[in-house]
């Protein structure tokens, strides 16, 4: 399991702040979060559009 550490608002310098769920490049003022295994692991940093899809596909696993 994963929680959000941290929101940050990028600075939008081109390829230096990439999501590593879609690997695309965040804009100025887009919200970054900071993903964090429970055992402390830092995992990077995510876009909105990727925390929303894994939390529909964490909701439709425990569905299911």
């Amino acid at each position: 399991m994963a929680h959000v550490t941290i929101e940050m608002q990028a600075l939008g310098v081109y390829g230096s702040e990439t999501c590593l769920g879609c690997e695309r490049s965040f804009e100025r003022g887009e919200t970054m979060s900071a993903v964090e295994s429970d055992s402390g692991e830092k995992l990077g940093w995510f876009c909105l559009e990727c925390l929303n899809e894994w939390g529909a596909a964490s909701r439709k696993a425990t569905e299911g």
